[in-house]
């Protein structure tokens, strides 16, 4: 309709409008800063130039402010509004279209922006630094490289599928127009209760929220199947007799076996071996509903997740598995 707008992350008015609401917290964080004139600012996720140019008055003529953005439309509409604001010699934009090149690695709001619809910035930065912070310090401990160049490939796919679920939930929200109006004044206040009394959709909006539907199975680590789990997906949680979980392990945030019911004597020697933590649970028929598979060996990666599924724990192809990477 003629009078209807919307805004998505890809709007300079959406970001102008969200920085114009932050406006105060944000000199708040300039004055905590103690930015100075003359010093040299790098504003990361600089979307259409609103920051790099505050910052550029901040710094003066004898400073400067380098902008990064991924959105090479936003770089664009940036250098425009800088070179309006008399600012454009001392601010320069430059566009990050990788999350890793060599030995730099962009994460959490330097690799994406997006609409705060759901609340999923923080727990994305933080997914970010967990994927790339145990696979740098394998490296630093004198594993293989290749464990952090898997970093890129784990978590733009997440991010991209993020930043457009946001962006269209941003989109229904600010729409206007007589439409859009009617959908959130008289549709949703119906529906929604309705159907957040229906436990499949709470569990389901409580998973998405809370991103623990996440899986790398397309990964590089990601191998095998057992059961309903593939390589790459969350380690299943179930309870066990006791106060105990088999989450409980998790917390020493290494690589370790799990093996839900017997483990094979094989597979015990070679974890003996290779310094390999190895968790036996005791099969329970409850395990079955999360999808694990009987005497099946799982190798759960240091944030959680099965790097490999092994439907009969068989030691050979664990070893393959941990020669192929350089681990242990």
């Amino acid at each position: 309709m003629a009078d209807e707008q919307s805004y998505h992350m890809g709007d300079t008015r959406y970001l102008e409008t969200a920085a114009q609401f932050l406006r105060d917290e944000k000199q708040l964080t300039y004055t905590a800063m103690h930015l100075q004139p003359g010093q040299r600012m790098l504003d990361v996720g600089c979307g259409p130039g609103v920051d790099t140019i505050a910052l550029a008055e901040v710094v003066g003529e004898s400073g400067s402010v380098d902008g990064v953005d991924t959105d090479s439309a936003m770089v664009a509409e940036a250098e425009r509004r800088a070179s309006a604001a008399g600012v454009h010699d001392r601010v320069h934009h430059r566009v990050a279209d990788r999350f890793q090149k060599g030995r730099a690695f962009l994460l959490g709001d330097a690799a994406h922006i997006h609409s705060p619809v759901g609340g999923q910035g923080m727990n994305t930065g933080i997914g970010d630094a967990v994927n790339l912070a145990w696979k740098l310090a394998a490296a630093l401990r004198g594993g293989t490289s290749a464990l952090a160049e898997t970093y890129e490939a784990e978590r733009v796919a997440f991010a991209r599928r993020l930043v457009a679920t946001t962006d269209r939930a941003f989109t229904i929200i600010t729409s206007r127009g007589p439409r859009a109006r009617w959908v959130r004044l008289s549709v949703a206040p119906r529906v929604i209760p309705i159907l957040a009394s229906r436990k499949a959709v709470r569990r389901l909006m409580f998973r998405t929220i809370s991103q623990t539907t996440i899986h790398y199975r397309s990964s590089p680590l990601s191998v095998g199947a057992a059961g309903r789990v593939r390589g790459g997906d969350r380690l299943p949680w179930v309870p066990l007799d006791g106060a105990d979980d088999n989450f409980t392990p998790l917390a020493s945030l290494d690589w370790q076996l799990h093996v839900y019911g017997d483990a094979p004597a094989e597979i015990v020697e070679v974890c003996r071996q290779r310094r390999l933590a190895l968790h036996v649970f005791p099969w329970q028929d409850t395990m079955r509903r999360p999808g694990l598979r009987r005497h099946a060996g799982y190798l759960i990666r240091p944030d959680g997740h099965v790097g490999l599924a092994e439907p009969r724990a068989d030691a050979a192809r664990l070893q393959a598995y941990l020669d192929e990477r350089g681990l242990r």
